[in-house]
């Protein structure tokens, strides 16, 4: 025996600042805080035994269970106490309701009722604990009634019982735990240690003698078989192994850890065991044995449940603060508070603060600085280290161990601080720069600095109204060339041997500029390093900048990236990057753009990152700190999560309505999870699938995608969504599938299926159809001939009406275009003319004057708009000059009026058409692009007037915000746009989505003039 405190507690403070947990309450659901036992059931979902109700959870919600007096079928106690699984049975034992089987098929609770007239009912005790065995016997801990056992099949009883005066019982009434070696014997912890042989013998196994000290040794709350077969035994002062006979102590309390229980102990995939004490989680290594606390919770105490689910996920239930969910791969990001800073150059920041003399600002030393004021060491190649303060002076560690102290303005200089370095960086022949708010500095080996490379104020940049410093990134590529990033004037490209610079900036709606002014930093692309630059923005996104053609790609949220701010890149041996973002971390592939995201439940310290806080040590571990600390990982050590989610149904619903599964009127006979076929009469036309994905790692992120065979081409990716609606269905059959990815992006390629059956109407039963044939073979030939020649001439009027209609607008619209030009007009003309001349009889300052500079203005206003208005009515072009000269000038109208982009290809298709029907080619454009000015909301238009193949082909399409088919409305506009085309015996079709813009489309034949 060995103590083990020093192992095991040493680390807990840290540990516990450190620890990424999901926590479970009642505000997410749960019916009550303080939990018993956890389990979880052959489909994956999980159970919770609560002090107020059974709760079955999916990751997403739960389903709660609890004692109805008016149901004999419920729950019979809510205090659920311990929970245990025979297939599709879950045996549940309670405070002071006994033991009940739950059919999960039926949903029904069925209590168990012991046959022993001389022992209280099973109420009359709490059940401790539940263990079913192969060969179909039940095993039942009470508190203070012995040990039941209860045959499945047989339905037979066995009561064994403590007896003071035999060695050869139970060594109390008080049953706590029960296991099953590979032997067969039965272990039970009653106020000690006793194994029941197969033959039904008991034999007390001797613990030691108490320690008066050090109570408890007999006080065991928990047993567990491991694969191996050893039992592992945990009680109030520790963990004992037992290999047979043999007994060795894995954890022991003490009274610096007050004494301490521990609880369960459960085996993970890959060989670890885990267990509990009052407040921490133990991490048990399978070969040494050596325990290790890696998560504390001060604030919560832990309770009996605790399970390992398929993920190998940790649960823990507290008494009274719900449950907590530990992912044991959230270890590998390496949590930690404060910043890395001090982490990796502490020894170097000692050394310095030694050496320092007076009057120096220390700040830089301040593991709580951030923003500006975050500075991180730069390397050298030769070794040297470099290391910036906040008041304009740099220290110099050589590695001879020589410090070295200079400055970059003279001792006195006020504002010391606007001098500062930022950042430092290397170029191609080895020189170190410094850089400041407003260039660069060459390094030498000087006391004072000199040699300043301004790059502010430049007459080609704008002012910097960030905020932030002039200079917020810089890489040197390998042609030599510098690469700047600043808080609002883009990227900068420096060629030091010419002097000169180049600007790269944003330009509104110009997709091949920078997506964002503000840059962040820059790394050279690790596969074509001497093509491609990245870039990461504040606002947005990633950028990729192709040196070649000087134009950006951009990858923001729109494209499935996480978050439009990058705040750091690093690139890994794999030649991966790592990006920081305000949405967590993302592994981005720049070869393949495939990109995996992490976020605060994979063990980041928030998803919430810092600009400039990021750096790759020499060892390969990457450094990233954000508002909650930083993490510090090795790459090739971050997992995936392997384990592909089981998909169940959770809900089937009709009108969205939940389908009842009793009842003799109803189509379900099972709950969701267990059926596998549905069928629906015609009628039930709104059918909604419901489905949850078991794997609960982070259940936010599990994906789905389904597919109704028979109906659906493909797999529709439903991303986070868990339901699919069906509306009008054809009769016929179908089958329903689904699966899910967790959110590593591991799929489980085996669907959950579902069979959907949609009967046929009466009216297309076998028996209806061939009624319908005989009789249509009959009179079908005289009635159908008779409707359509109804049809055809009720058509033939609709349209003669809608030409004569059409017709007679036109008519009228020249008429009063033509008297609004030649009589209003020259009306309105006159009146202006006449104002004139009396304008040169009047005084210059009178009154009479101003009132005639009024009628004047007035006249010359209606003119304009009278004008207008005519031509609205009726292009004076179409009479004079022809069609395409009409389009021409109407073209030139809308560029002058809308303010949009527009391209025109347009051909000359005079006498194309009958001169009575040009108006119509002209309305149908006009009607167009007044749609595009009014509703789409675009910025440009792309329109064609093509002569091809014997037909005339007009296109008008926009890059608005378009409809989609559901939303759009057949006005007044749209009837008349399809009339002119019906009249020109044309087809007309209409393309849009939302988003995606408007495409409409005329095609005419030709019809040349007689």
């Amino acid at each position: 025996m060995k103590m083990l405190f020093l192992i095991l507690f040493l680390p807990l403070t840290l540990a516990a600042q450190t620890v990424a947990v999901k926590h479970l309450t009642i505000n997410e659901g749960l019916s009550q805080n303080y939990i018993f036992s956890i389990h979880q059931d052959t489909k994956g979902f999980l159970w919770f035994g609560t002090k107020d109700g059974l709760n079955r959870y999916d990751g997403y919600s739960f389903q709660i269970y609890r004692k109805d007096n008016a149901d004999t079928l419920s729950l019979s106690d809510n205090t659920v106490t311990a929970l245990h699984r025979t297939g599709d049975s879950l045996w549940i034992g309670t405070a002071a309701g006994g033991v009940l089987c739950f059919d999960q098929r039926r949903r029904e609770f069925h209590r168990l009722q012991h046959p022993f007239a001389d022992l209280a009912p099973l109420t009359s005790n709490q059940i401790n604990a539940l263990y079913a065995t192969a060969d179909g016997r039940l095993f039942i801990g009470t508190a203070g009634s012995g040990l039941f056992i209860y045959s499945i099949q047989h339905n037979e009883w066995k009561n064994v019982r403590s007896d003071s005066s035999s060695l050869n019982s139970l060594s109390s009434d008080h049953v706590t735990d029960i296991t099953q070696d590979r032997e067969g014997n039965l272990w039970v912890a009653a106020n000690g240690l006793n194994i029941i042989r197969p033959n039904g013998s008991v034999e007390r196994l001797e613990r030691g003698p108490e320690d008066p000290g050090m109570p408890g040794i007999n006080r065991i709350s928990n047993l567990y078989c491991d694969p191996l077969g050893r039992i592992w035994v945990s009680y109030r002062l520790g963990i004992d192994l037992y290999t047979g006979r043999e007994r060795r102590r894995i954890v022991t309390a003490t009274e610096e850890n007050d004494h301490f229980w521990c609880g369960k102990v459960r085996r993970a995939s890959d060989g670890t065991f885990w267990s509990t004490s009052a407040h921490h989680l133990l991490r048990i290594d399978p070969r040494t044995l050596e325990p290790q606390a890696v998560a504390e919770f001060t604030e919560q105490r832990i309770s009996g449940g605790f399970i390992i689910d398929r993920s190998d996920n940790i649960w823990i239930g507290t008494a009274g603060w719900g449950a907590i969910m530990y992912n044991p791969r959230t270890a590998m990001f390496g949590k930690q508070p404060g910043n890395f800073l001090e982490h990796l150059f502490g020894e170097s920041y000692g050394r310095i603060r030694n050496s320092l003399r007076r009057g120096v600002d220390m700040s830089i030393f301040d593991p709580m600085h951030r923003g500006n004021e975050f500075r991180i060491p730069f390397r050298a190649t030769n070794g040297d280290l470099f290391i910036a303060s906040s008041d304009a002076h740099i220290f110099r560690i050589q590695p001879s161990g020589a410090i070295t102290f200079h400055t970059l303005v003279p001792e006195r200089t006020p504002d010391r601080k606007a001098y500062s370095a930022t950042m430092f960086f290397e170029d191609s022949a080895h020189t170190v720069w410094i850089v400041r708010n407003s260039g660069i500095t060459r390094f030498f080996d000087l006391p004072e600095l000199h040699d300043h490379i301004p790059l502010y104020p430049d007459r080609d940049a704008a002012a910097n109204s960030s905020g932030y410093t002039d200079i917020s990134a810089v890489t040197v590529t390998r042609d030599g060339q510098y690469w700047f990033g600043t808080p609002s004037n883009g990227l900068l490209q420096y060629d030091p041997k010419r002097g000169t610079k180049r600007w790269h900036r944003y330009r509104e709606f110009d997709t091949a500029s920078v997506s964002h002014n503000h840059i962040l930093c820059i790394v050279e692309d690790p596969h074509e390093p001497g093509r491609f630059l990245w870039i990461g923005t504040d606002g947005g996104g990633l950028n990729r900048f192709d040196r070649k053609t000087e134009q950006f790609t951009s990858f923001t949220e729109r494209d499935g990236f996480p978050n439009n701010t990058v705040y750091g890149i690093l690139t890994d041996e794999r030649k991966t990057f790592w990006i920081s973002t305000n949405k967590g971390i993302v592994n981005f592939n720049p070869a393949t753009h495939a990109m995996r995201m992490y976020d605060v439940y994979d063990g980041l310290q928030s998803n919430e990152f810092n600009r400039k806080e990021f750096y790759r040590g020499p060892d390969g571990t990457m450094y990233f700190g954000g508002v909650s600390g930083f993490n510090a990982f090795h790459p090739e050590q971050i997992g995936m999560n392997s384990a592909a989610p089981t998909v169940v149904f959770t809900d089937l619903r009709l009108f969205n309505r939940s389908i009842p599964f009793k009842g003799d009127s109803s189509i379900l006979r099972q709950p969701a999870e267990f059926t596998d076929s549905l069928v629906l009469n015609y009628s039930d036309n709104v059918v909604t699938f419901e489905f949850a994905a078991l794997e609960y790692t982070a259940s936010a992120k599990n994906r789905f995608a389904y597919m109704l065979e028979g109906f659906d081409a493909d797999w529709i990716l439903n991303r986070t969504s868990r339901t699919a609606t069906y509306t009008n269905i054809d009769p016929g059959s179908y089958r329903f599938l689904v699966k899910a990815a967790n959110g590593d992006g591991v799929w489980n390629e085996t669907p959950t299926a579902l069979t959907l059956i949609v009967r046929p109407p009466f009216w297309r039963t076998w028996w209806f159809l061939s009624l319908v044939v005989v009789l249509f073979l009959s009179v079908g030939p005289i009635i159908y001939y008779i409707r359509v020649s109804e049809l055809k001439r009720d058509q033939s009027r609709q349209q003669e009406i809608s030409r004569l209609l059409i017709q007679s607008q036109e008519g009228e619209r020249k008429r009063i275009a033509q008297e609004m030009h030649d009589s209003l007009g020259q009306e309105l003309l006159v009146i202006k003319n006449r104002a004139l001349m009396g304008l040169k009889t009047v005084p210059a300052e009178s009154k009479e004057k101003r009132q005639l500079e009024q009628i004047s203005e007035g006249a010359t206003a209606i003119l304009k708009l009278v004008r207008s208005m005519s031509h609205s009515l009726r292009p004076p072009e179409l009479d004079r000059l022809g069609v395409t000269e009409t389009i021409r000038s109407i073209l030139g109208n809308v560029r002058e009026a809308y303010g949009m982009t527009l391209n025109a290809e347009l051909d000359e298709i005079d006498g194309l058409v009958a001169q009575e029907n040009e108006i119509n080619i002209i309305r149908i454009l006009q009607e167009s692009l007044s749609n595009i000015e009014k509703h789409s909301g675009a910025t440009s238009i792309d329109l064609r007037v093509v002569v091809m193949n014997g037909t005339i082909c007009i296109t008008v399409k926009d890059n608005g915000k378009g409809y989609s088919k559901d939303s759009v409305h057949y006005g007044i506009g749209l009837a008349g746009i399809t009339e002119r085309v019906r009249i020109l015996n044309g087809s007309l079709s209409i393309e849009s989505g939302t988003g995606s813009g408007t495409t409409v489309t005329v095609i005419i034949p030709i019809q040349p003039r007689a």
